[in-house]
C-alpha cells in the first residue's frame, strides 16, 4: 500500500523518532512511504538512515502521484490535527480520496490555550478573530480539529488519555513509539566524552535530550533548579542539554546555575546514545495534569532503552511503571522533589541498577518496533478493507470542499426519513453555496493579495529605482563639480602651454635664423673646399711625379751599385776598404 505521512514541521522536529522508523519498518515489509513536511526538505539529513521517501506539500500538490507505482496514498497518516497538516489533508484528499488516520499525540487544546494565555475551560469557545489574530499554524484550531477528526477513518494515540478527544464509533489504535533494537547497538565504554566535555570523574550527570518550548518551559525550569540544589548541597552535578532554548527562559535562570549546565544544542539523533551513556540518572520534569497526562515525550522511551535510572511524572506512560522498581515517579515536579530522587538514585548503587535493569526491559517490551508496526498494520489493512461508504469522511472530498461540507453531509444522512430531513437538505445545500461563494472570494482575494503583493514589489522596485537614479544624480552633480575644475585647470594649463608655444616658436625662429646663417657659411666653406681640394690634387699630381722620379732616380742608383759591387775592382779592393775602416776609426 502506499502510505503518507504527513508532519506538522520540518525533519528536525521529535515526532520524526516516531515517524521515520514506522516508515522505515513499512518499507521493510513491502509496502511504500512518503514523509511530507511543510518546508525545509533539507533538514532530511538529521534523520539516520532513512529509506522512505520526502516530500514537501506543495510538490504532492502538484503531483499527488508521487509513490514508486505512479498513484496517490492509499492512507494518509496525519501526524496531529494541527492547522498546518488539517489544511495540507484537506487540499490534496480530493486528489487521492485515500483513507485518512490521525495520530494524536499531545493535548491540543492545551497548548493552544497556553499560547494565547487563556483558560482551558475557554478554548472551545474562543472567538475566531482571536484565534486569527493571535494563533498560528503550528497549532490546533479548537474547532476545525475536532471537524476533522470527526471526518478521520481511524484515529492513533499515543496515550490512552486521548481518547476522550476521539468521536465516537472511530476506531482507535493506542500507538506507542517503536525502537528497532535489533539494529541498536550499545555505545562505546572506552569513550572520552567526559572528559572532553569538562565533567569531573566525581560529578554526577543527569541528561535531558529536548527542546525548551513554552509549553514545557515551566517543567524545565524545575530540572534546573533542582540541579542548582544538588550542587548547594554538595553534590557536584552536570546537567547536559541538547536541543533548541529559548532566549527567554534563559533568561528567566539565576545566574548561578549556568555553571552547572552543559548546553550542546541541537545533537543529530545517532550521537544520543552515546550521551545517555554518561548518565547517572534521566530526568523527564513535569507532574500530572493537562499537559503531561495526554503525551509521551519522545525522549522518554530512548530512556527507558538506556539501560539507566529513570525519574518521570507518575502520568502517562509513567502509570504503567512501577515506582522503585521500573523507574521513580514525580507527584509534584517540583525542584526539590525532583533533587531528593536524584540523590536517592546517586547513594543508593543498587536500587540504580534495578532501575536501569527493569526500565530496559519495560522498553523492550512496549517499544518494540516490529510488533508496533504490525499493530499500525492492522489498522490500515481494516480500513482500507471497510466497503462501508461513508461520505462524511474526509476520503469523499471534492474540490472546494473542506471539513463542513463533511458535516454538512453527515447532517444529511442522520436526518434521512425523519421530519428534519428537508431542512437539512436545505442546510446542506446552503452551506455548499457559501463554501462555493467562500471558495470563489477566497480566489479572488488570493488573486488580489497576489496582485497586490506583485504591486507592492513592484513600488519597491520602483522606490529603489528611485533611490538609485538620485544617487546616481548626486554623484553625477558631484562628478561634475570635479570636471568643472578639472576643465579650469585644464584652461590655465593650455594658457600656459600657449605661451610656452610661442616662446618656443619664437625660439625656432631664431634657430632658423641661426640656422640660414650657418648654412650660408657652409655654403662659403664648401666653396673655399673644393677650392682647397683642387689645390690638394694639383698639388699631390706634383708629389706623385717627384717621388716617381726619385723613385725612377733611386732604381737607376741601385742598378749602379749592384754593378760596382758585382764588379772585380770593388771585391779585389774589399781587404784594402776594411783595413781603411779600421784606421779610421782609430
Amino acid at each position: 500500500m502506499n502510505i503518507l505521512f504527513v508532519n506538522y514541521g520540518d525533519f528536525t522536529t521529535n515526532s520524526l523518532n516516531h515517524i521515520g522508523p514506522f516508515a522505515n519498518e513499512l518499507i521493510r515489509n513491502g509496502h511504500d512511504c512518503i514523509v511530507a513536511v511543510p518546508e525545509k526538505l533539507e533538514t532530511l539529513r538529521v534523520v539516520p538512515n532513512p529509506t522512505f521517501n520526502a516530500k514537501t506539500f506543495q510538490t504532492l500538490l502538484e503531483n499527488p502521484n508521487a509513490f514508486h507505482n505512479g498513484k496517490p496514498a492509499d492512507i494518509i497518516h496525519a501526524w496531529t490535527p494541527r492547522e498546518i497538516v488539517r489544511s495540507f489533508v484537506i487540499s490534496y484528499q480530493p486528489l487521492a480520496h485515500a483513507k485518512c488516520v490521525i495520530h494524536l499525540e499531545d493535548n491540543e487544546d492545551f497548548l493552544t490555550a497556553t499560547w494565547l494565555n487563556i483558560p482551558l475551560s475557554d478554548i472551545v469557545h474562543v472567538h475566531q478573530s482571536i484565534l486569527r489574530e493571535k494563533s498560528t499554524t503550528a497549532l490546533s484550531h479548537p474547532r476545525r480539529a475536532r471537524a476533522f477528526l470527526m471526518g478521520a477513518d481511524a484515529v492513533s494515540i499515543i496515550t490512552p488519555s486521548l481518547r476522550a478527544f476521539v468521536p465516537n464509533h472511530i476506531p482507535t489504535l493506542e500507538l506507542l513509539p517503536g525502537i528497532n533494537y535489533k539494529a541498536t547497538t550499545p555505545p562505546s565504554k572506552s569513550s572520552n566524552l567526559k572528559q572532553t566535555l569538562g565533567i569531573n570523574p566525581t560529578d554526577k550527570v543527569i541528561v535531558f535530550t529536548g527542546s525548551n518550548t513554552f509549553a514545557n518551559a515551566s517543567e524545565m525550569r524545575d530540572l534546573y533548579l533542582a540541579v542548582g540544589l544538588l550542587n548547594e548541597r554538595k553534590i557536584p552535578t552536570k546537567l547536559i542539554r541538547t536541543g533548541f532554548t529559548l532566549e527567554k527562559f534563559q533568561a528567566s535562570l539565576p545566574a548561578s546555575i549556568n555553571e552547572h549546565i552543559i548546553e550542546l544544542g541541537f545533537v543529530e539523533k545517532e550521537k544520543l546514545p552515546e550521551l545517555l551513556a554518561l548518565a547517572d540518572v534521566l530526568v523527564q520534569p513535569g507532574k500530572p495534569g493537562p499537559f503531561n497526562d495526554f503525551r509521551l515525550p519522545s525522549k522518554v522511551p530512548e530512556f527507558l532503552s538506556a539501560g539507566k535510572p529513570v525519574i518521570l511524572p507518575e502520568s502517562n506512560i509513567g502509570l504503567k511503571l512501577r515506582h522503585g522498581f521500573d523507574a521513580l515517579l514525580l507527584k509534584t515536579g517540583i525542584p526539590e522533589e525532583i533533587a531528593e530522587n536524584c540523590i536517592n538514585v546517586f547513594q543508593n548503587k543498587g536500587l540504580s541498577e534495578t532501575l536501569g535493569t527493569n526500565a530496559l526491559a519495560f522498553a523492550h517490551r512496549h517499544f518494540d518496533l516490529q510488533v508496533n508496526t504490525r499493530g499500525l498494520l492492522d489498522l490500515y489493512t481494516t480500513i482500507l478493507t471497510n466497503t462501508e461508504v461513508n461520505v462524511s469522511k474526509t476520503t469523499h472530498l471534492h474540490m472546494n470542499e473542506n471539513e463542513l461540507s463533511l458535516i454538512a453531509k453527515k447532517l444529511v444522512i442522520t436526518t434521512k426519513s425523519t421530519p428534519l430531513e428537508k431542512e437539512a437538505e436545505a442546510l446542506s445545500s446552503l452551506i455548499n453555496d457559501t463554501l462555493s461563494d467562500l471558495t470563489f472570494n477566497t480566489q479572488r482575494v488570493d488573486q488580489l493579495s497576489r496582485d497586490a503583493t506583485l504591486t507592492a514589489s513592484h513600488i519597491s522596485n520602483l522606490e529603489h529605482h528611485l533611490e538609485n537614479f538620485k544617487k546616481h544624480a548626486d554623484a553625477l552633480e558631484k562628478q561634475s563639480d570635479t570636471y568643472k575644475k578639472q576643465l579650469e585647470d585644464y584652461q590655465v594649463h593650455l594658457g600656459n602651454l600657449k605661451n610656452h608655444i610661442k616662446q618656443l616658436s619664437e625660439n625656432l625662429n631664431s634657430k632658423e635664423q641661426s640656422l640660414d646663417r650657418a648654412l650660408e657659411q657652409i655654403k662659403d666653406s664648401n666653396v673655399i673646399l673644393n677650392e682647397f681640394r683642387g689645390f690638394a690634387a694639383t698639388r699631390q699630381a706634383e708629389l706623385n711625379a717627384q717621388i716617381a722620379a726619385a723613385e725612377t732616380e733611386l732604381a737607376i742608383k741601385k742598378r749602379k751599385l749592384i754593378a760596382i759591387e758585382s764588379s772585380f775592382s770593388w771585391r779585389i779592393t774589399k781587404p784594402l776598404r776594411y783595413f781603411t775602416q779600421k784606421l779610421g776609426k782609430k
